[in-house]
């Protein structure tokens, strides 16, 4: 099929499904992501700098709207059979490193402006949230969710290990603290990630179990001429014999 990419459809079924799940669960957590990053950066307009707010909100609008709009691509052509994989596949990883970063670095900014020896709440509790979101909704495909969770995982260690490294306190100092205990949250944030894309697989291979197979039918046996022998009356005789077994 030209439209996925001159894949078989056997082979490019599961692909497909993964797909139109990828982009039904992005779709529905439109609104939860809007609500969480709007209270999440009225929070630090209003406690912190208000103009690196905005430029976050703004930054996070746009690549908002890009996936929203690579979700409704996938879905809509799911329908229509005229999916290109990899131009969905492109355009995921696009979204998932643009998204990903941006709240990246809105988070890292925040921690900035906080200063040194502060317990970071703020920051650290939003790019665990979403972690913890990225394994609920993106467990459709591995790499894109190890994608994703790879940038947060970043962030979540630059922030601790940056006041160690600027402030150099001694080991029994609250900084250090932080850092172990962002290593212990991160060990949960896998073991969720775990979880969801073993349930997921599960979940595919019962599909796969129950998908009807396209058999291919063989072509009709057609009936065999009967060689008659000189006798006209043995030639109408087998002539009928046959018919009758075909009927």
């Amino acid at each position: 099929m030209e439209a996925i990419d001159n894949v078989n459809l056997p082979q490019a079924r599961p692909v497909l499904s993964r797909l139109r799940d990828y982009a039904l669960v992005g779709s529905r957590a439109f609104g939860q992501r809007a609500i969480i990053y709007t209270a999440a950066i009225a929070l630090a307009g209003y406690y912190y700098e208000l103009r690196v707010a905005l430029f976050f909100f703004f930054a996070i609008a746009l690549c908002e709207i890009y996936d929203i709009v690579v979700l409704r691509y996938i879905l809509r052509n799911t329908r229509s059979k005229t999916l290109k994989i990899r131009k969905s596949l492109f355009h995921i990883y696009m979204t998932t490193a643009l998204s990903a970063t941006t709240i990246a670095l809105f988070c890292i900014s925040i921690a900035i402006q906080q200063g040194v020896g502060n317990s970071h709440f703020l920051p650290l509790f939003l790019l665990i949230s979403a972690s913890i979101f990225a394994a609920m909704n993106n467990h459709q495909f591995l790499y894109v969710l190890g994608f994703r969770l790879a940038i947060y995982i970043g962030a979540i260690l630059y922030i601790p290990i940056r006041d160690v490294v600027v402030a150099r306190p001694s080991l029994d100092s609250e900084i250090w603290l932080n850092l172990f205990t962002a290593l212990f949250v991160l060990g949960f944030v896998f073991e969720l990630a775990r979880t969801f894309i073993k349930g997921y697989s599960a979940l595919m291979k019962n599909r796969s179990r129950f998908r009807p197979r396209t058999r291919t039918r063989s072509p009709q046996a057609r009936p065999r001429p009967v060689s008659c022998p000189p006798s006209a009356t043995n030639c109408a005789r087998r002539s009928r014999r046959s018919a009758v077994r075909l009927t």
